[in-house]
């Protein structure tokens, strides 16, 4: 199983009962079968079909679905189930995790670039190690660190990580000014 499917939350029924578990109806989108998770017994069911849960809890499985759990439910409750496809699940899931990375990154780098300018250098080393940690491939944060190195006087540092910088970015224009400034100063 991969990793991701590891992370995939599972779709949870939960109706709270004021009284016993009772008959819980559900009337399945996509065929699949369910599975009783204390007796273990399996009951296929067909796309459309309505089946009846009596007591305990149950297991659902639809083929390229998320799974579902059902646990006590009210008397006579009626649900239509249609969970959503693994990949539409993992994808929305992976999309949430990319969104809060990259909110991440941006803020850091504009604190970094706030940091530079007010020349709070160890500020904005500790911020551009942080993101380095968590993000090593990003090879943008090359130019960052250049223009530390540029606040700080070290120009032979800034043109070599300008330089590497560049070799993933080619068309960073900014970059690209800043070594030119640099070349030209020897």
């Amino acid at each position: 199983m991969s990793k991701s499917l590891l992370i995939l939350p599972l779709l949870l029924i939960c109706l709270f009962a004021k009284r016993a578990f009772a008959t819980l109806e559900l009337t399945m989108i996509n065929k699949g079968e369910t599975v009783n998770v204390e007796s273990k017994e399996r009951t296929a069911f067909s796309a459309g079909e309505t089946i009846k849960v009596d007591s305990g809890v149950v297991w659902i499985e639809q083929e390229n679905h998320v799974p579902i759990i059902v646990y006590e439910a009210n008397s006579n409750s009626k649900l239509n189930v249609q969970a959503p496809k693994i990949e539409e699940a993992l994808y929305k899931q992976k999309q949430v995790q990319i969104d809060a990375e990259i909110s991440e990154v941006l803020l850091k780098y504009s604190a970094i670039q706030r940091n530079i300018k007010t020349r709070r250098i160890d500020d904005a080393v500790k911020d551009i190690t942080q993101l380095r940690t968590k993000f090593p491939n990003v090879a943008f944060l090359d130019f960052l660190e250049a223009s530390v190195a540029v606040v700080k006087g070290d120009s032979e540092k800034a043109k070599s990580l300008l330089k590497r910088g560049l070799v993933s970015h080619p068309d960073f224009e900014e970059g690209k000014k800043l070594l030119q400034q640099l070349e030209r100063r020897e």
